[in-house]
């Protein structure tokens, strides 16, 4: 099972990441947000740079449940 994953990029962008999504990612680094997308994770990154998003389990995850990134 994964407990998390790591993405860099030159510029803003968005994309989806084959791994399941829970509502207990959590991004760190680089401005960025994940949102489900079907069963998989979509990632968007408002800037160049790395993020590293690992699993964060509190209360905060469970009312996350299927946000999207523009909330």
């Amino acid at each position: 099972e994964t407990t998390g994953f790591r993405v860099s990029a030159r510029a803003p962008g968005e994309g989806v990441v084959r791994i399941n999504w829970t509502p207990f990612w959590q991004p760190r680094g680089a401005s960025a947000c994940v949102s489900r997308s079907g069963d998989w994770t979509r990632i968007e990154l408002r800037e160049a740079g790395e993020v590293t998003v690992d699993t964060s389990l509190d209360l905060g995850g469970l009312l996350r449940r299927d946000r999207s990134c523009s909330e």
